[in-house]
Parts: structure tokens; sequence; C-alpha cells
């Protein structure tokens, strides 16, 4: 059995990758999909399952970077 260092910051089991919704896919949203941050990308462990933004035409750039992705306008139809 191979364990990994208790100090890497990217120690994780295969199956411990976050999958998130994201609520307001234009300005600060955006913002969010493209940072990289002092840890690499959110991408890197974790995967977006659902998007929603009120407002469509904003949202349309974060939109096409998951075309897969379900879309949403009401975040409780989402939920």
């Amino acid at each position: 059995m191979i364990l990994a260092h208790g100090r890497s910051a990217h120690s994780y089991a295969a199956n411990e990758g976050l999958s998130f919704a994201l609520v307001g896919c234009g300005g600060r949203g955006a913002a969010f999909l493209a940072d990289k941050g002092q840890y690499g990308s959110l991408f890197d462990h974790g995967r977006v399952v659902a998007m929603c933004d009120v407002n469509q035409q904003r949202a349309a750039a974060s939109f096409k970077k998951f075309p897969d992705v379900p879309k949403f306008e009401d975040y409780r139809v989402m939920l």
C-alpha cells in the first residue's frame, strides 16, 4: 500500500473529486471559472455538473465553455 505524504496539498483518493453547480455564471462567476489561484484550477480536482444564471446573455460565454453541462435560469429548478 502506498500512502500520499501528509503534507502534500494535492493528496486525495480517486473518488474524492468535487462535483459542483455554479449559480451566477457572468461577472464574478466567470472570474471564478477562469481563476487558477495558488493551488491550480478547481477543475484539476472537480467538475461542473450544472450551471445557472437568470441573465442568459451575460452567462453565454461561460455556458459555451461547458457545452455538455445542463443550464438553468432558476436555481430552484436546478436543485
